[in-house]
């Protein structure tokens, strides 16, 4: 979806796949190397910082106002365990700076827990979502009374049919007006 906005530009971090390859030249910048992918994340984060302070000059409040001109990032980084110990701490830093300048990150992981990630960082995140999992990928992504609310991985399913539609189970939290439950 962000790849047919005028307004945001898609970057794409996979230090051991081919990430969103499918999708050609709607991805502005591609890294697969542990370099590449540091340099990319400071770059993200330098660009932060320095939108933070020039908000308040183009007037545009508390949080940036996206354009074709002064567009929105988004970045997916594939497999983030896999990351470097420094490519890990830039995405931290940035997830705590990006949100407000439109700078946001989307990771994902085979795993939530912070033995996994190398942080404790799932529960940070404005909207998480898992897939089929055990009970303390859940707690880690949801809290520690997540499976008494109902976050129970048995209620979660992989994709089973051969239809392009059938996705499986997850559980998302965090989308405003949507119920935290399995779909």
């Amino acid at each position: 979806g962000v790849t047919a906005c005028r307004d945001n530009i898609t970057i794409d971090l996979d230090p051991f796949g081919d990430g969103l390859e499918d999708l050609g030249d709607a991805v502005r910048i591609t890294a697969r190397t542990t370099e590449q992918i540091e340099a990319v994340l400071l770059f993200f984060l330098v660009m932060a910082k320095g939108r933070a302070r020039l908000r308040a000059k183009l007037g545009m409040g508390k949080k940036w106002q996206a354009s074709p001109e002064r567009p929105a990032v988004t970045i997916f980084f594939d497999e983030l365990p896999k990351a470097s110990a420094l490519a890990k701490r830039l995405y931290f830093d940035l997830l705590l700076v990006g949100r407000k300048e439109l700078i946001v990150e989307q990771a994902a992981a085979q795993g939530g827990q912070s033995s996994y990630l190398g942080a404790n960082i799932a529960q940070m995140v404005a909207l998480a979502a898992v897939g089929p999992c055990k009970v303390e990928d859940t707690r880690s992504v949801f809290g520690d009374g997540s499976v008494r609310e109902g976050y129970l991985p048995h209620k979660l399913s992989p994709a089973t049919a051969t239809d392009p539609k059938d996705a499986g189970h997850i559980f998302i939290q965090g989308v405003p007006g949507m119920a935290d439950e399995p779909i």
